[in-house]
């Protein structure tokens, strides 16, 4: 606790845009953690992002990150089973996804339609386009859900799909952090890598 104390101006300093690439940097520390500081931790994790009884964009990505990485790391699990081979079965909870993606990155329903239509495309999908949701429906507790759905694709289709979550965030030429930090989420929730990006992160 003392430590982070001291720590604590320097990490207010780090502007948001990088805090998930500090993150990146501090797993392989945290992986030399014994499996009791690991429980700990998670414990810690887990009670300073309920605390304020709310969960945001970029504790909701930590926790994607920090569960993917080092769960695995101490309590491995057995492969998922694939359940999907293609994209059928998997239209509601690609709507919320990229929905969720567009809502994030638009205040403006015009532009939100464009890039969720942009997403959609990008998933080469050959059955009926649907719609875009309303925020209220692609909130981060049905994007949960939904990725935990999406997990249980095959690597082909999941890959598929983070296409799409790309495409829905870069429509408009530019990255903004919210949607960088949703778009790691699904990423670990898929347990797919990143794809390199083409646009910078808006700071505004």
């Amino acid at each position: 606790y003392n430590r982070l104390i001291l720590l604590e101006p320097a990490l207010q300093a780090v502007p948001p845009s990088g805090r998930l690439s500090l993150v990146q940097l501090a797993l392989p520390a945290l992986r030399a953690m014994d499996v009791e500081s690991f429980v700990q931790f998670r414990q810690a994790l887990r009670w300073l992002m309920e605390t304020d009884r709310q969960i945001d964009l970029f504790e909701y990505a930590l926790q994607r990150m920090t569960e993917r990485v080092l769960t695995q790391h101490f309590a491995p699990a057995p492969p998922r089973a694939i359940r999907y081979s293609s994209l059928r079965g998997l239209e509601e909870p690609m709507r919320v996804v990229l929905s969720a993606l567009a809502w994030v990155g638009h205040g403006d329903p015009v532009e939100a339609r464009q890039s969720y239509a942009r997403g959609w495309a990008g998933l080469g999908w050959t059955g009926p386009a649907l719609g875009l949701l309303d925020p209220a429906q692609c909130g981060l507790a049905k994007v949960d859900k939904a990725l935990a759905q999406l997990a249980e694709a095959s690597p082909a289709v999941k890959r598929q799909i983070l296409n799409a979550c790309v495409e829905t965030v870069t429509a408009d030429g530019w990255l903004r952090e919210s949607e960088a930090e949703l778009l790691r989420a699904i990423a670990d929730a898929l347990d797919c890598p990143v794809p390199p990006l083409l646009s910078g992160v808006d700071q505004d």
